[in-house]
């Protein structure tokens, strides 16, 4: 969903293509879209995760309709520390939903941390905070 905004990589692109063929396919398929992924700092996923379905796991700023590509890369450049999750985050929700009856198939997938929980690349600053 944010492979158009400037400062996305090139490489990344690809993940557009490989979207497009899943869906036009008749495979049951679903396609996790983390932010940037860390090493957990007890190898423990977390609990309470925000999952969405073809929308970001957190809220987006209203702007972001008036002024897609600036509004959206700054809105989502100042989501980052919510939606940067560890490799068991997105495990976990891999996990949980391998059924065929699962809500997730056929479906991009969003994950955030949980509500009042912000990740910076140094394990050691995990914080809760309020959700803002």
């Amino acid at each position: 969903m944010t492979m158009t905004l400037p400062k996305v990589p090139a490489l990344f692109r690809a993940h557009a293509t490989n979207f497009s063929r899943l869906e036009a396919s008749e495979l049951k398929w679903s396609m996790l879209c983390p932010g940037p992924m860390i090493a957990s700092a007890d190898g423990q996923p977390h609990t309470g995760l925000r999952v969405s379905v073809a929308s970001w796991p957190i809220h987006r700023p209203a702007i972001t309709q008036y002024l897609p590509r600036i509004a959206t890369s700054l809105a989502f450049k100042r989501a980052i520390p919510k939606l940067t999750i560890c490799y068991e985050d997105a495990a976990r929700v891999i996990l949980d939903n391998l059924t065929l009856a699962s809500p997730l198939v056929r479906r991009r997938v969003g994950v955030a941390l949980p509500p009042g929980i912000k990740q910076t690349k140094d394990l050691s600053n995990l914080t809760s905070r309020n959700h803002q």
